[in-house]
Parts: C-alpha cells; structure tokens; sequence
C-alpha cells in the first residue's frame, strides 16, 4: 500500500530542547500526538486505511492535525553537556497513512538501507523500506539566492556535488527559482505532473513554515510507492537573519557548507544522530564538515547501490 510523508527538521545554536531528545525527532510520523526514543523494534504503524496525518514538532510539543500528508519539525542545536552517546540501532519510524493501490509490475530492490550501522532513517514504512530518493532518475535542484550571503551559490553546488559522490544519485542543477520555500511545497505535482524541484532558499524565520526557531531547516516529501517510499521533493531553508554569524564554504563548526551537508543528509533519507561525532547530530558542535564513516555508508546505501524506486 502506499503512504506519503513531510519532514521538516531545524538547526540552531542555544539551550537544549526542552528535555526531548532532539535526536528521535526526526524519526516521528504521526497520527496521535506521541514522543518516540531510539529503542530498536520501532513503533506501532498507523491502522491501514486511515486518512493521514499532518504533524509538527515544536518545542515541548508534538500534535498532529488531518493531512494526507505526514510531517515533524525538530531543532538542532549545540550540546548543554557531553552525555549524549552513539545509537548503534535505530528503530523505524512510526508507519504512515497507506493510501491508494498499489502499483503492480515494479522494480525490486537489490538491497534495502538498515540502520544497523550507526545511522539512523529518516523513515521507514510498514514493510521496513527505507524513504530515500530514486537513484534511476536524476533529482533536479534549484536555488532562490533572494537574501543570500557571497557565496551561498557556489556552497550549494559543492553540498550537492559531496552528495551525489556519497550516493552515487545524479542530481541536476536546474538553475535559479524565484519560488518561496514554504513548507510542503513538494508535496504536490505541478501543472506538467511533476514533483517541483529540490529547493535551497534564504528566508528570515518569520518568512518560511519551514523554520520554526533555527538557523537552517529542511523539509522532506515522500509517497509510496510499489517497492517501497520513494522521496520526490525537498526545501532546504537557512535563517538570512544569521547569514553574517555562518561562516562561508565548509569549514567545522558553523559553517553554511555544514549546515547545508546536514540538510542534505535528510534529503537523502538520513536522519539525526545521537552521536555528537556526525555530522547528523542533531546539535552545532566544531566537527569538521564531512559525513562520517557511519554516515557514508548510510548514504552510500540509500542511494544507487538499494536499486531502483517505483515511480511515485
């Protein structure tokens, strides 16, 4: 059956979120309001046939409103002490909402991504298939440089690029975009029947659903397909009012060339670590501005090397 999905994620330097471990965030999907832990096994799918669910992560809360579509918000930010430890496991997320039929005659996958090697999925259906984009086609990205630092341009294409090495995806520069990075924006076709593009923007908090309180944020769509979730679409957003507080390129720490690393490894299907060693970590800390070796190899399983997604 099939399910559809919205993640968005944010990343900011201050005090802890409010005693929730910001690094389970990401991998909640919801149809009741819950709080999910990094024990593996995972958690219960929503019933079958159900309408969906529309929920959101903010600070202290987690609710959910009727959506076909699936959504949690966390916040990244730097560590209040060093007792944060390493997943070895990772769990699924909450199931999604399966809606429609199935697509018969579809593609098998060669192998499915596992979080048994440290890393952790964005999410996981039912069936235990990993959301990730489809290495059989490439993914288009655009840029809105509309409040933009120097610079910004050149650190996207270069994100972009790491990721297409890390997992093997041909991703293709569409040019420049004008579209305004509201969340949920990929979640539906355009006129030609499309997903629209993957979009990086700067935008100032108050200017974008996709950032709730941090410096940069991300939203990520998926839908089901016949062998598995398939990501169609994406927004990457960095907080313009923190553009001169980032420093240009990739440099550790609070770079844009780190941040936006970070975006991308949702976009791939990754989602925050509990190790404050990667670069997922759901917290700014000084590492450098690389996957690491845990991360890699998640990237490098969710992309080519899984085979192909079923068109959505």
């Amino acid at each position: 059956m099939l399910d559809a999905g919205w993640l968005g994620h944010n990343i900011l330097r201050g005090p802890l979120l409010g005693g929730t471990a910001v690094a389970t965030a990401l991998s909640v999907v919801v149809a009741v309001a819950m709080s999910l832990d990094s024990r593996p096994g995972g958690h219960p799918d929503r019933p079958t046939g159900s309408a969906g669910a529309n929920g959101w992560f903010r600070p202290g809360e987690l609710t959910a409103t009727g959506s076909p579509a699936a959504s949690a918000t966390a916040s990244r930010r730097p560590p209040a002490s060093a007792s944060a430890s390493p997943s070895a496991t990772a769990g699924p997320s909450a199931g999604q909402a399966d809606r429609g039929q199935v697509e018969r005659g579809a593609p098998a996958l060669t192998t499915e991504p596992t979080a048994a090697l440290g890393y952790r999925l964005l999410h996981v259906d039912h069936l235990g298939r990993a959301a990730r984009l489809n290495p059989c086609a490439p993914v288009p990205y655009q840029v809105n440089l509309a409040g933009a630092p120097p610079g910004a341009e050149e650190d996207v294409h270069e994100a972009v690029r790491r990721l297409g090495v890390a997992t093997r995806i041909a991703f293709v520069d569409r040019g420049a975009s004008t579209a305004s990075p509201t969340a949920g924006r990929g979640a539906a076709r355009g006129t030609d029947g499309a997903y629209p593009p993957v979009l990086f923007a700067w935008a100032p908090r108050a200017g974008s659903g996709v950032l709730t309180d941090g410096w940069s944020g991300s939203d990520v769509n998926w839908v089901g397909t016949a062998n598995g979730p398939v990501i169609v679409s994406a927004t990457v957003v960095l907080d313009s009012d923190h553009n001169d507080d980032v420093v240009e390129g990739f440099s550790p720490g609070l770079s844009r060339g780190a941040l936006l690393l970070h975006e991308l490894g949702h976009v791939a299907g990754l989602a925050d670590s509990a190790d404050p060693a990667d670069l997922m970590y759901g917290q700014v800390t000084e590492k450098p501005a690389d996957w690491s070796r845990p991360e890699t190899a998640g990237l490098l399983a969710l992309g080519a090397t899984a085979g192909c997604r079923a068109a959505p």
